[in-house]
């Protein structure tokens, strides 16, 4: 809503980020969800633990991977500087838990 409110418009910069941020919940929402797996089992809850099983971490990482693509391919459109970079990386860096 801030970048139609300040653009008048939408585009591929806050598309991409909508989107990155998609998959940027999904992936914590998945680690978090590890935490109620045998609940929610119980009480019939969907959730992508469940769905996911031992292949999660490879999911997370995957929707991990698709986040920083798209807010990347963002910043850049947006012009976003040299600066943009390290920081992506290190952000990186903390989502691998290095």
């Amino acid at each position: 809503m801030g970048w139609a409110a300040a653009f008048g418009t939408l585009g591929p910069v806050p598309l991409l980020l909508y989107a990155g941020c998609l998959f940027w919940t999904l992936g914590y929402d998945t680690i978090y969800a590890h935490q109620d797996k045998a609940d929610d089992a119980i009480v019939g809850v969907k959730s992508t633990a469940l769905k996911l099983g031992n292949q999660s971490a490879r999911w997370i990482a995957g929707f991990y991977l698709i986040f920083l693509i798209a807010t990347g391919f963002a910043g850049s459109l947006a012009g976003f500087g040299w600066g943009w970079w390290p920081g992506l990386v290190a952000l990186a860096g903390h989502l691998a838990g290095k």
